[in-house]
């Protein structure tokens, strides 16, 4: 298929008209395209002009209802210029002997004006206007720009086509030169091509691009000595993640230049992008609310700045007793004093508000030029939401431990008084991804306290696991408290909470 116009709409009015065309016959639709093609050669861009008159000017009819805005003419030819590229591709233009001179392909007219075909298509974003026809041995239609179009153009830009007509490709001579002065620079100093490029291009009068294509032309041709070392190749992804992870490690930025050869812009561009692309891997789980889609959200449900240290100033009750017989490794952590149920509410909320914005954040997060500072303000949400789930994890652990010790009693076979450390920790290793469950989702529109659904949730799974009625286990894993403790912490870890961390304080202490 032929290429589409990279340009884009300017004017939504003509934009809605180039689309309401295209569901005109053919024969309209034809007659159509020559008015816009007249009409885009009168254009005047420092003008400006009625929708109506456009309309009327390319439809043959004026609108039904009154269209009093104005478009800059600017903008206006820009816009005729894709309308006509529109419908010319919707219809079939026939090349035949009577209308075949009166256009010309991209070759014969570079050819004739001296350029080159890259140049007539910058020209086209600069006005020069084109076609698509359709030769009757071709299948598909083909680029042309019509004589009448290259006259207006040459009348509005002749010297500009005049300078590109005389421009000559330089002397060997003077290729020598530049490739023997990038080499100079490029073994003294630490360069890009394109500094050196805008270097020499200053120095010798010549265009940027054109130094900049001699030097990418030459290391491209010599692989073997080229003048960029290390920058013939683009960094390939082992090389980008490695950029990635020595900067997250602090790497310092001098030796990751010196290491891969490439500017300051490029290494903190690549680890950007692998930070972005790691924030959108990341899975983010919330319970929506009604009150997160309010205007005064954050006043609502998020602590000031100045006081936001007050998820940590609720009173607490006193630590919870280790229940009889319980491993020892495990009590620093089902021993933490419980919070009230209805401060859990509050932060079950905010800890959902938090994931909330860090997702919403997270979806408008450019690919390509992510913004460092919203990456921070990511992370920074992340982490008090991770922060709000752990103490909400470790406040409701004593009810898994009490649930646990009333069903480890109630297993059929399960016999010892008080239950066997088998029997307890397969409950606990159980339990425990329940309550991280829990936590993760409690709705607290539709469900009673956290407590009480970690509990109700506890007794189902337990009940449907070991009861009467569910396999009876009387042969238990042989594992020891230091195990189970250390698979609670990889469950946690994976889910977001890290138990190494000491508990907040309670009021008081």
């Amino acid at each position: 298929m032929p290429r589409r116009a990279r340009q884009n709409y300017r004017c939504q009015p003509l934009a809605d008209l180039a689309r309401q065309m295209r569901f005109a016959p053919a024969p309209t639709r034809l007659q159509q395209l020559y008015r816009a093609e007249r009409l885009h050669d009168e254009i005047d861009p420092d003008q400006t002009y009625p929708m109506e008159q456009l309309t009327l000017r390319i439809t043959g009819y004026r609108p039904e209802t009154e269209d009093d805005r104005l478009l800059v003419g600017e903008a206006v030819a820009s816009d005729l210029r894709l309308l006509i590229d529109s419908v010319s591709r919707s219809i079939t233009v026939p090349v035949d002997d009577e209308n075949e001179g009166s256009f010309e392909t991209p070759q014969q007219l570079a050819a004739r004006l001296n350029v080159s075909v890259r140049t007539l298509a910058r020209w086209r974003e600069l006005g020069l206007r084109w076609r698509w026809v359709k030769w009757p041995d071709e299948p598909q239609p083909r680029l042309v720009y019509p004589r009448e179009a290259v006259a207006c153009f040459l009348e509005r830009y002749g010297e500009r086509v005049d300078r590109a007509s005389r421009f000559t490709q330089l002397p060997q001579s003077v290729r020598a030169d530049i490739l023997r002065r990038a080499r100079r620079i490029a073994q003294a100093r630490q360069v890009t091509l394109n500094q050196v490029a805008r270097h020499l291009a200053h120095r010798l009068g010549r265009a940027v691009e054109t130094v900049r294509q001699i030097l990418q032309q030459h290391d491209t041709a010599h692989p073997e000595d080229p003048i960029f070392t290390d920058r013939d190749h683009p960094l390939d992804q082992r090389e980008q993640r490695i950029i990635a992870r020595a900067h997250r490690m602090g790497v310092p930025m001098a030796r990751l230049v010196q290491r891969f050869n490439r500017t300051r812009a490029t290494i903190y561009r690549i680890a950007a992008i692998h930070r972005a692309a790691a924030l959108r891997q990341r899975r983010i789980e919330w319970v929506d609310s009604p009150l997160f889609h309010r205007e005064d959200a954050d006043d609502l449900l998020l602590p000031s700045e100045a006081s936001e240290a007050d998820e940590d100033a609720e009173p607490r009750s006193m630590p919870a007793s280790p229940p009889a017989g319980w491993p020892e490794a495990l009590q620093p952590l089902f021993t933490q004093a419980p919070l009230n149920p209805r401060w859990q509410r509050t932060l079950a909320l905010r800890m959902n508000y938090l994931l909330y914005k860090a997702a919403k954040l997270r979806d408008e997060l450019d690919r390509h030029s992510p913004s460092q500072r919203r990456m921070d303000q990511i992370e920074h949400l992340l982490q008090r939401a991770g922060a709000i789930r752990r103490r909400l994890v470790l406040a409701n652990l004593p009810t898994l431990a009490q649930v646990v010790q009333q069903h480890a009693r109630a297993i059929p076979g399960a016999v010892d008084e008080p239950p066997s450390q088998g029997i307890v920790l397969e409950l606990v290793d159980e339990g425990f991804s329940i309550v991280l469950d829990g936590v993760i989702g409690y709705d607290v529109a539709r469900s009673p306290t956290l407590p009480q659904r970690i509990a109700w949730l506890l007794r189902r799974t337990f009940a449907a696991r070991h009861g009467a009625a569910g396999t009876a286990r009387r042969a238990h894993r042989r594992v020891s408290a230091e195990q189970v403790l250390s698979r609670l912490k990889r469950k946690a870890s994976e889910a977001g909470v890290v138990l190494d961390e000491p508990a907040p304080p309670a009021a008081g202490d």
